[in-house]
């Protein structure tokens, strides 16, 4: 008795043609998802290193940064060496020789962290701090370095930075 075959290929092979193939497409839906996942994270990582970049390279951020390091009321509650966080929010405008800063930013030493605000305006190319404070994580405790205590609820913008509730910008006009 001699078979023939009646389907051809598909009729024979379609139990594992189907899955297999399904199989296939879903894989190289996936692949093609995590290829964009990576390019937009990259990009959106690039972005944040410029923006965070710029902002700590700022000369209202170093000032401030290195009065908070100098300070002996600081090094007394957080220690030294003092390490600055990653992320800095608020916002730095810049206009030829003028500017003001409005920026917060964390710090962590040995006995504790705490969070750094700081206002600070740049007249004829140099930049003077205005106010410039330290809240600790621990107590809550706020280690006014720069302005007075009155200064920190003078106004919306001020309350809103010493709560770090202050989105990040970079104006710069040159």
């Amino acid at each position: 008795m001699i078979r023939t075959n009646q389907g051809g290929w598909w009729h024979v092979k379609w139990l594992w043609a189907v899955p297999v193939g399904c199989g296939a497409l879903v894989v190289g839906c996936l692949g093609l998802l995590v290829v964009i996942a990576l390019v937009l994270g990259v990009s959106l990582g690039g972005v944040l290193a410029i923006v965070f970049g710029a902002m700590k390279s700022s000369g209202a951020y170093q000032l401030a940064l290195n009065e908070v390091r100098q300070s002996s009321a600081v090094v007394q509650v957080l220690g030294q060496p003092m390490q600055a966080g990653w992320f800095v929010s608020g916002s730095v405008q810049v206009r030829d020789g003028s500017g003001k800063a409005n920026i917060s930013f964390n710090v962590k030493g040995p006995k504790g962290s705490g969070r750094v605000f700081a206002r600070a305006v740049k007249v004829q190319g140099i930049w003077q701090l205005t106010y410039l404070a330290v809240r600790v994580a621990r107590t809550g405790q706020l280690i006014v370095l720069v302005g007075g205590e009155s200064e920190e609820t003078e106004g919306e913008e001020n309350t809103a930075a010493l709560k770090g509730g202050l989105p990040f910008t970079i104006l710069s006009c040159s």
